[in-house]
C-alpha cells in the first residue's frame, strides 16, 4: 500500500540521517583526540586526483582518512563488513570535460546503487547515499 511504502521510505530516511551524523561524529571525535570504542566499523576515503577507469574496474580510493574495525581493503578496495548492522555507504561521483562517470556499489558481487553524471562541457556530478543491511555468517 501507499502508506506502507511511505514508512519504510522514511524509515530508511531516517537511519541514513542518523549514520550521517554518527559519521561525522566520529570523524568529529578523532580529530580532537578521542578514543573511538573498539566495536566501531567504519571508513571514509576518497580518490585524490582525477582518475579514468576502465568499465568495471574496483574504484581504489588513495587517500583513507578513517578506517575503524580495518573493514577497508586500500589494496583491493572492497570493504568487508567485520560486524553484524546497518552500514550507510555515501558516493560521489565528478565527470568533466565531456566524460562520463557511472559508478556502482556491489554487495556481494551484486549491484545494490548507482551514482551517475555526465557532461556535454564542463563538470556534472551524481551522487548517492544507501543503507545496507549486513548480517554476519
Amino acid at each position: 500500500t501507499d502508506t506502507e511504502s511511505l514508512r519504510i521510505y522514511l524509515e530508511t530516511n531516517i537511519i541514513m540521517i542518523l549514520a550521517v551524523c554518527v559519521g561525522l561524529a566520529m570523524i568529529l571525535s578523532v580529530a580532537v583526540g578521542h578514543e573511538i570504542p573498539d566495536t566501531t566499523v567504519a571508513f571514509s576515503a576518497i580518490l585524490s586526483k582525477h582518475t579514468n577507469l576502465p568499465k568495471g574496474a574496483v574504484v581504489v580510493f588513495d587517500t583513507v582518512y578513517i578506517n575503524f574495525g580495518n573493514g577497508y581493503n586500500s589494496k583491493t578496495g572492497v570493504f568487508t563488513a567485520t560486524k553484524a548492522g546497518v552500514y550507510v555507504f555515501h558516493l560521489h561521483t565528478l565527470s568533466a570535460f565531456k566524460g562520463v562517470a557511472y559508478v556502482g556499489l556491489f554487495l556481494n558481487d551484486v549491484q545494490r546503487v548507482s551514482s551517475f553524471g555526465k557532461t556535454d562541457n564542463a563538470f556534472a556530478s551524481g551522487g548517492m547515499l544507501s543503507p545496507v543491511f549486513i548480517t554476519c555468517h
